[in-house]
């Protein structure tokens, strides 16, 4: 969905949104049962978790990156094992989870309402003052779209996001 507002070589020359902090390992994207089954067969040697959604009980699945970080530092980062250098993403559309087709956007919650959010620390998009007028338009339909048919992940209301626009009350 970014690819719509920034260039590709701008997200390839950051990749900060496919790096994982070892604490903050609870950001890596949360993949569904079935896409797991279908990437298992390209990737075999990347590991899953199992996890669930608290609010929803959805199962997901995330990449375990535990091993593979090289010294006991919270802040040393780990690439995505998805990540290919140079080119982006080795995952086709239909495996690649909502949140990073969406991201440094996230559907969050708060004061018990969903809101479009992003991530303040985007290099791209800060300095395009976040894309407000796209966020609020094309991707908040696409949102709303994604939420209708769902699931989708929904995170907890944190530091570091910019509320882009409400999406209402949501089951």
């Amino acid at each position: 969905m970014l690819g719509e507002i920034l260039e590709k070589e701008t997200c390839a020359g950051c990749r900060w949104c496919c790096s994982f902090r070892r604490m903050s390992l609870g950001e890596t994207p949360r993949f569904a049962p079935d896409a797991v089954a279908r990437i298992r067969g390209r990737f075999p040697d990347v590991a899953f978790v199992e996890g669930a959604d608290g609010a929803s009980k959805t199962r997901w699945l995330r990449y375990d990156l535990r091993g593979s970080y090289r010294t006991d530092d919270p802040a040393e980062e780990a690439p995505c094992p998805f990540l290919v250098s140079g080119k982006g993403c080795a995952l086709g559309d239909a495996d690649k989870p909502f949140e990073c087709k969406l991201w440094p956007y996230r559907v969050m919650r708060k004061d018990g309402e969903l809101v479009l959010a992003v991530a303040e620390e985007c290099p791209g998009l800060r300095a395009q003052g976040y894309a407000l007028d796209f966020a609020r338009g094309p991707l908040r339909t696409k949102v709303e779209a994604a939420l209708d048919a769902g699931p989708v992940v929904v995170q907890d209301w944190r530091a570091g996001y910019r509320v882009v626009c409400g999406l209402g009350v949501r089951s």
